[in-house]
């Protein structure tokens, strides 16, 4: 009997790509680009019984129930009458808003406009009718959800691009923040996929230095600053939000050698996305410091 699965987790690329993650990704007809929108992954499944359950990728996702109220995206996966003991994934998404995410996972019940800005994006199949298609490569498994799936205003096939990814990319940044980029050879993995990358688009902000962090156990890290302690003005209080690494050696000696000038001086940093949730800055790094810049820019 064909059950729930655990998610393919891709990897993470980081803020940037090096030379060779160019030709591997952007420039290579091997590798698929899809634009993601931000929101909650499901798996959906149609039992031996035929009936439609799904379930999300976190324990505190796994509210059958309510995605059931989301009638109308229920409704047209049951419209291509799927058979029995088949297994695909997607993700669901609010208008590409992840507040809205997090709201349609927190309310007992979703309101009429988290219902009514639903969409259901499908990425993979992995079972179909008890039969494994996990080991079939992405291409074929593609082709698969495009014969047995029929888009509607709710329910779509993610998109994907093989050529002129570089073009695409810098034509949909300004809308959509995350790529995952898959290997069209790729079988589906039940864990951590080494076929799949992330890649998101870094955003600045702007921070006040409050301290810093010498590396005193390295001796090749000697004499270098290595993290920067980032403040940011909060409800109209400066305070300390997060640790900046400093990833460049020419920029730690630079650091080290203005440390006593530091304190209270602005900084830009580069991070994949801020979370308000945790207060936490994703994958942030040092850039420059910032003369031009004041504490008002500084803001969480």
């Amino acid at each position: 009997m064909i059950d729930f699965v655990n998610l393919m987790e891709a990897r993470s690329l980081g803020a940037t790509v090096s030379e060779s993650d160019e030709d591997k990704f952007w420039y290579s007809d091997q590798w698929i680009m899809e634009p993601m929108y931000q929101g909650i992954r499901y798996q959906g499944l149609v039992d031996a019984s035929g009936n439609l359950r799904f379930l999300g990728k976190r324990k505190e996702y796994k509210q059958h129930d309510r995605f059931l109220s989301l009638t109308q995206i229920c409704n047209d996966v049951e419209s291509n009458k799927l058979p029995s003991q088949t297994l695909f994934e997607g993700y669901l998404t609010f208008n590409n808003n992840k507040i809205e995410a997090y709201r349609f996972l927190k309310l007992d019940k979703p309101d009429v406009n988290l219902v009514n800005s639903a969409q259901f994006y499908l990425t993979d199949i992995i079972y179909l009718s008890g039969n494994d298609v996990f080991n079939l490569p992405l291409f074929d498994r593609k082709k698969l959800l495009q014969k047995v799936f029929k888009e509607t205003s709710v329910v779509k096939i993610q998109q994907g691009y093989t050529k002129n990814k570089r073009k695409i990319f810098e034509e949909l940044k300004k809308e959509i923040k995350v790529y995952l980029f898959k290997n069209l050879g790729a079988q589906y993995n039940f864990r951590q996929s080494l076929s799949s990358r992330i890649y998101k688009i870094p955003e600045t902000y702007f921070m006040v230095v409050m301290g810093y962090v010498e590396n005193k156990e390295d001796d090749e890290l000697k004499n270098m600053i290595v993290a920067l302690e980032g403040g940011q003005l909060k409800n109209g209080k400066l305070v300390k939000i997060t640790n900046v690494p400093v990833h460049n050696n020419d920029s730690r000696i630079r650091l080290y050698n203005q440390r006593d000038k530091l304190i209270g001086k602005i900084f830009e940093i580069l991070a994949t996305e801020k979370t308000d949730q945790d207060e936490k800055y994703q994958e942030a790094r040092y850039i420059n410091m910032r003369d031009d810049k004041k504490l008002e820019d500084c803001i969480f």
